[in-house]
């Protein structure tokens, strides 16, 4: 099984996907140094468009959307509180903050009209109005038929996460001492395709007692193998579960230390 791996400074807090399927926006968050960092990697080409770059506000500052080859960030108004405000707009090929507008929030992407646009709230004496923009420069744009916008901005197809105490446990457990009959599975994340099925096993090590491997089944819709593989080692019991994520026909694997892998899915 061949996947492409891309390693970062600091822990993933966010992944996102544009809606062609193609670009996978991260945000990286530096706990000690209060700082935030943003990439954008190509899932076609597996290269790095955009590489770990922040705004001037280095800490309260977040990841709202990818969408035609800009990237969407907002601001937060306190550090306790996750209010946002404010909209920037950086064009991922020339690198650089395009448009902003600090007065509004982001809510949602829409397609309206061939263009995409932007659903924003503002506050006015204390009552939050809503007001449409472009995306390629953030100019406000009258919406005369809302019935006309679709909503465009797509998430991933998450695993389900089964434990011991869970429903399914038992029976993805017994599928798969099929596969791996000496290997002690203590959770799992599973996600189903239209023709095949993806099984990320968490297994104990057996000289470690609070130490995890991960293990990565594909399956065919009748339960044949297409491919496995060993993915990482040393994983702490916190960090299990919910690792993996399905944007169209790639697979993105969270790893340890702060990298993700990625792998082109059976077509």
């Amino acid at each position: 099984m061949h996947y492409t791996n891309f390693s970062f400074s600091a822990n993933i807090f966010k992944i996102l996907v544009d809606s062609t399927q193609k670009m996978l926006a991260i945000e990286i968050r530096n706990a000690e140094k209060k700082e935030v960092s943003f990439s954008v990697i190509s899932l076609e080409n597996k290269i790095t468009l955009l590489e770990e770059t922040g705004l001037e506000e280095a800490w309260r500052v977040g990841l709202s959307a990818i969408e035609n080859n800009k990237l969407l960030l907002h601001t937060y108004t306190d550090t306790r509180l996750p209010d946002r405000k404010g909209i920037y707009a950086i064009d991922i090929t020339k690198q650089e903050v395009i448009w902003e507008k600090q007065e509004l929030r982001f809510e949602k992407l829409y397609f309206y009209d061939t263009q995409n646009i932007i659903s924003t709230t503002y506050s006015e004496q204390n009552i939050l109005k809503k007001v449409y923009i472009t995306l390629e420069n953030g100019n406000e744009l009258v919406v005369e038929d809302k019935n006309k916008l679709i909503e465009n901005q797509l998430i991933a197809q998450e695993p389900y996460f089964y434990t011991s105490n869970s429903e399914y446990f038992a029976i993805i457990l017994e599928f798969m001492q099929k596969f791996a009959k000496n290997i002690a599975m203590i959770a799992f994340d599973y996600v189903e395709i239209e023709n095949y099925f993806i099984i990320l096993a968490y297994c104990k090590q057996e000289k470690a007692e609070n130490l995890y491997d991960m293990h990565l089944w594909i399956f065919a819709a009748n339960g044949e193998k297409w491919a496995e593989s060993k993915i990482t080692e040393n994983l702490s019991e916190k960090e299990i579960g919910n690792r993996i994520f399905v944007f169209g026909k790639y697979l993105t694997i969270l790893q340890k230390d702060a990298s993700i892998s990625i792998i082109d899915l059976p077509t």
